[in-house]
């Protein structure tokens, strides 16, 4: 029993802090990220996508953002580090707050799906609609389009971003 505590208002799980408003990332572990340098080699570039992945719910279309980083870990791709990884690197750290929170699911508050599609990626976020007209964030989902998605109708990406 040592490691159970009852009646918390508030507990840390899992990188993230849970209370009665919603998830909240914690903050020494987005302070890590933020001050974390740019990397110098692709093992440092995958430690950083996926350190600011574990965090892609509280970031709305981030694999859309993160595109141009991914394309330096593919199979028999150099790592060049350009001064446009760094700009994308710099607004990835920069997107990420200890601020950023999602509420709770409530059965009894209506939902909205809203959907995203660009050329590299779809996105989706789920939000409640609160008594006082205000749209909260339950939570954000995105991907990169494989290649044969690439060559869909905008249509059918936005289709695409309610099922994956």
């Amino acid at each position: 029993m040592k490691k159970c505590r009852f009646l918390q208002s508030e507990i840390k799980y899992l990188g993230h802090r849970i209370d009665k408003n919603g998830i909240h990332p914690c903050s020494d572990k987005i302070l890590a990220i933020k001050n974390s340098s740019s990397p110098k080699s692709l093992k440092e570039l995958k430690a950083f996508l996926g350190a600011i992945g574990y965090y892609s719910k509280f970031i709305p279309m981030l694999h859309s953002h993160c595109s141009e980083l991914y394309r330096l870990t593919q199979k028999n791709t150099k790592f060049n580090w350009t001064k446009k990884h760094e700009a994308i690197f710099q607004a990835l750290k920069d997107r990420l707050t200890s601020d950023d929170s999602l509420v709770h699911y409530n059965p009894s508050l209506p939902l909205i799906l809203r959907t995203d599609a660009s050329n590299v990626g779809i996105g989706a976020v789920l939000l409640h609609l609160t008594k006082d007209n205000i749209e909260m964030p339950i939570m954000y989902a995105s991907r990169t389009l494989r290649d044969g998605e690439k060559n869909f109708y905008t249509t059918d990406k936005e289709a695409l971003s309610i099922v994956f």
